[in-house]
């Protein structure tokens, strides 16, 4: 009966003013307290990720601009082997036509009977 009587001198202490055990109360802020360290925890491993996707997104920015400049350089430089090009075959079309009018100037013998007035439109007509 000694043992029965200790444990009834504890019991209001057991109890709050609603009614409620003591332990509920407990069980009640290790609840909010186990909420607030998930809370952080769910903050922290947000934060992580951030920094990961911001890091990616940068290399990927990065990688676009070093290949944009590299795609600009293949046309800058594909341009300008167009313009090569086509100075070139201008060259070549010049040449042949001096060759052709050099050679139709020193291969055509006008003959010393031939009037000056058609020696001098040959040389008119080659030389334009």
């Amino acid at each position: 009966p000694l043992v029965s009587q200790q444990w009834f001198h504890y019991l209001p202490l057991l109890f709050t003013t609603s009614g409620i055990f003591a332990m509920d109360w407990v069980s009640f802020a290790a609840a909010g307290v186990q909420s607030a360290f998930a809370w952080i925890a769910y903050n922290r491993d947000g934060f992580a990720d951030n920094v990961t996707m911001r890091q990616s997104q940068l290399y990927q920015q990065k990688n676009y601009q070093i290949s944009w400049v590299a795609i600009a350089r293949e046309d800058i430089r594909d341009m300008m082997g167009i313009s090569v090009t086509r100075i070139n075959n201008y060259m070549v079309v010049a040449t042949l036509i001096l060759s052709v009018a050099g050679g139709a100037v020193f291969s055509v013998d006008l003959g010393v009977e031939c009037p000056d007035f058609i020696m001098y439109s040959f040389y008119m007509c080659v030389g334009q």
